[in-house]
């Protein structure tokens, strides 16, 4: 049985708030493949610097100079001439902040991103187990139960001592249309040391 993801979800301008991803967002990316989602991600935290304004910037030591910053993450360009400016004291102050709140909404974001993930990861894990718990129960699992332990001869392949009354898989990669050799005949004993009930050493 397997679980289809999407490959790409749509994210360019849908937060109302620049780069910051919304929950909604973050459970379609947790959607995709997780490559493709940390790319998807990465690039919407590039910034192409394309909305950049000249502001005036007061330094530690009082001098006033003159720079350009992106309106979108905040980075600071190259200085500008005081001289090449019309009215510079009319000028917005460079926002000190700006740059640290990006990368701060940029680390919220793979935050968020992280969880959606993680019960993107658990909502499936439920969703396979329920679904194998009933295949368990079908003629078909019967069947190949049956074929594996005849084939052993009913003796445990683990213990090589013990009757086998299991049949183990070896990979769940083919689960519900099992090969033979993907399953194995063992006893209560050895499928108990393969599958420890938790709690147990």
């Amino acid at each position: 049985m397997t679980f289809n993801r999407l490959s790409y979800v749509d994210l360019a301008g849908t937060a109302s708030d620049g780069i910051a991803l919304s929950d909604e967002e973050a459970e379609q990316l947790a959607s995709l493949d997780p490559g493709e989602a940390w790319n998807q991600l990465a690039r919407r935290h590039q910034c192409d610097h394309s909305e950049m304004e000249v502001r005036r910037r007061v330094l530690r030591n009082g001098v006033t100079t003159y720079h350009r910053q992106c309106l979108r993450c905040g980075t600071g360009a190259g200085a500008v001439k005081k001289t090449s400016l019309a009215n510079p004291w009319k000028l917005s102050e460079f926002d000190e902040k700006a740059a640290e709140q990006w990368w701060e909404t940029c680390d919220r974001n793979r935050k968020k991103l992280q969880a959606a993930q993680e019960r993107a990861r658990t909502s499936r894990d439920t969703e396979w187990w329920e679904w194998y718990d009933g295949y368990l129960e079908t003629p078909a699992w019967r069947r190949r139960r049956e074929a594996v332990l005849k084939r052993a001869d009913y003796r445990c392949e683990g213990c090589g001592i013990n009757r086998a009354t299991q049949a183990h898989h070896l990979t769940y990669k083919r689960a519900g249309e099992e090969m033979l050799f993907d399953l194995v005949a063992i006893c209560d004993v050895c499928h108990e040391r393969v599958h420890p009930r938790t709690g147990s050493q």
